[in-house]
C-alpha cells in the first residue's frame, strides 16, 4: 500500500487530533523548561508521558530536543522513542487492512 493510500484510509478527525495533541505536548515541555528556569510549580512527569501516550509522542520527543529537557532522563530518553514506535505500530496495523 503506497503512502498516499495509507493517508487517504485514515480518518481525518484522526490525524487533526494528533496534530492537535503533539502540538500541546509540544508546548507542555516548553512551558515546564521555562517553569524549571523560573523555579516555579512544574508540570508532572506523568502528565508529560502521558501526553506521549495518548499521541503526542512527536511533540514529546521534538519538545525535549528543542527545549533542551528531560533528555538525560531515561524514562524519557528511551520511553518517548518507544512509545512512538508502538504508536506507529499500531497505526499501521489499524490502517494498512492487516487485520481486514
Amino acid at each position: 500500500m503506497g503512502f498516499r493510500l495509507f493517508i487517504k484510509n485514515m480518518n481525518k478527525n484522526f490525524i487533526i487530533y494528533l496534530c492537535v495533541i503533539n502540538i500541546i505536548t509540544f508546548l507542555a515541555f516548553g512551558q515546564d523548561k521555562w517553569k524549571a528556569k523560573n523555579d516555579e510549580w512544574r508540570t508532572s512527569e506523568k502528565t508529560l508521558l502521558g501526553f506521549a501516550c495518548i499521541g503526542g509522542s512527536v511533540g514529546a520527543w521534538i519538545g525535549m530536543y528543542v527545549f533542551h529537557h528531560k533528555t538525560r532522563k531515561n524514562e524519557f530518553r528511551y520511553g518517548i522513542p518507544a512509545i512512538f514506535a508502538v504508536q506507529v505500530i499500531l497505526t499501521l496495523i489499524r490502517y494498512s487492512g492487516i487485520l481486514r
